[in-house]
């Protein structure tokens, strides 16, 4: 009896399975081809929610930064062709997909040093030619200052709120609500931007020391387990009685890392109030141990070196640690010998619940942006949406899948790491914003001649900081009236 009220229950659910699939096939006739009013699809894939357009073969015209910037040059936006390179593959194809989806043709012009000026001077003229810009933080501070940059909260159909938009980033650039630039899926040069700390295997391994790896997952990677470790690394090689590049170092890293250490403790100098505003954050009880217990490793000047990415010797196999960008390890690392694997930067100590990995997006890194002189609104809001969404589905999976798993890093550890920065990065207004005050050079050039005070630092400098945020607050306010 029990089988036979199975068989039939089984048979009345096929039916109706059968009767809905009818249903749907129909009602799917009428439905947007990105997705239902809530942006899903009936198998659940989040995708945007964007109208059928026919552009007529209109041209989408970013401006980006030319070869004149060196390796932070832009190739997320434009290829011209397929090449072997997975990202340059993986940007060729989105850009088919769209331009086929929308029957546009996407163009763009590269600037040489000095684009935003090249940007800011088009649009005073009133020339309409771009409709989308990846500039440099700082650039995109300057620019949206002088009010010829378009509120993206403003643009219909760019969906902030979606996860191929960084949120971080969002949330970390955001005035008062205003969101003049951002970072997303579409580009690549601020995930390069990402400060991590990469390892070698083998030195680990031939001093017998843990695997970084279940320190993490244990939650216990912390300042001083790193510089524990390095100080059993650290030795002359060459017998001359001191420490050069030359020898065995525990701990290396760029001159960058003195900044980034502040944020790895989940400190800020800035942050946004309770109303939407900046705020000096930088000075408390706890920021002052962070800072103490960080330099007690840099002052260490037997195990931790502050040296060049290009001239490390990480790269020969002379060091355990080393801190840098993601675009330093996918271009000066890639031909290393030894195996090496990601860490995040260490916490300051186990109690800190989250990591903290500061993006270097001011003379770096890129932002997506938006004219004030765009040619069709309507069309940048359509097109911007879906590229970070086809990014998030073919030019982030080549950045981070094809390739660091299968180019450059050699375990799947390292992903997982990798994935972990991703998603505890930070953006900060000191290194847009210098004229707010001298916290970005203060914190960048300590080293182990330092004498840090930072109790003295702000006492001298946080009330004309606080001036100079009040200004830019101010003309905010006033931004797009």
């Amino acid at each position: 009896m029990q089988k036979i009220l199975a068989l039939l229950m089984c048979i009345v659910m096929l039916v109706s399975v059968a009767a809905c699939a009818g249903t749907d096939k129909a009602a799917g006739e009428t439905l947007k081809t990105s997705g239902d009013d809530n942006g899903e699809t009936n198998s659940g894939e989040l995708k945007p929610d964007l109208p059928d357009k026919n552009f007529n073969g209109a041209a989408f015209t970013f401006i980006n930064r030319g070869a004149d910037y060196g390796g932070w040059n832009c190739v997320d936006c434009f290829a011209e062709s397929e090449n072997g390179e997975p990202i340059n593959d993986a940007v060729y194809r989105r850009n088919m997909i769209i331009e086929d989806r929308y029957n546009i043709k996407i163009t763009e012009f590269k600037g040489s040093t000095g684009m935003e000026r090249t940007l800011y001077n088009s649009i005073i003229a009133g020339e309409k030619i771009y409709d989308a810009a990846m500039v440099r933080g700082t650039d995109a501070a300057f620019l949206a200052e002088n009010n010829v940059l378009i509120d993206l909260h403003t643009i219909n159909y760019i969906n902030l709120g979606n996860p191929w938009w960084d949120q971080n980033a969002n949330k970390d650039f955001s005035i008062g609500g205003r969101l003049f630039f951002t970072a997303c899926d579409i580009g690549i040069s601020d995930k390069d931007g990402s400060w991590v700390m990469v390892f070698n295997k083998r030195v680990r391994e031939d001093n017998q020391l843990e695997n970084p790896y279940d320190i993490v997952n244990a939650g216990k990677w912390t300042v001083t387990k790193v510089h524990e470790m390095g100080k059993t690394v650290s030795r002359d090689l060459d017998g001359d009685g001191k420490m050069t590049k030359e020898d065995m170092w525990g701990i290396t890293a760029e001159p960058y890392d003195t900044y980034a250490l502040l944020f790895a403790g989940s400190e800020r100098i800035y942050k946004n109030n309770t109303e939407g505003y900046p705020e000096l954050v930088v000075y408390s009880e706890r920021s002052v141990k962070v800072i103490d217990n960080y330099m007690q490793m840099v002052k260490d000047t037997d195990n931790y070196l502050i040296i060049s990415s290009s001239d490390t010797p990480f790269i020969p196999g002379r060091a355990l640690f080393m801190s840098t960008t993601l675009l330093a390890i996918r271009n000066a690392y890639r031909n290393i010998d030894d195996d090496f694997g990601i860490l995040p930067v260490p916490k300051f100590d186990e109690i800190q619940e989250n990591y903290g990995h500061i993006v270097s997006i001011g003379t770096s890194g890129a932002t997506i942006t938006v004219p004030i002189t765009a040619p069709n609104l309507e069309m940048t809001g359509i097109i911007l949406e879906d590229l970070a969404y086809e990014s998030s589905k073919t030019v982030i999976p080549a950045y981070m899948d094809i390739c660091f798993n299968n180019k450059y890093l050699r375990d799947k550890e390292s992903v997982d790491m990798l994935k972990l920065c991703m998603d505890s990065r930070v953006y900060d207004f000191s290194i847009l914003y210098t004229a707010w005050g001298p916290w970005f050079t203060y914190f960048y050039n300590l080293t182990a001649a330092s004498n840090v005070n930072l109790a003295s630092e702000y006492e001298k400098n946080a009330e004309a900081t606080r001036v100079s945020i009040e200004q830019t607050v101010d003309l905010y306010k006033q931004l797009n009236k």
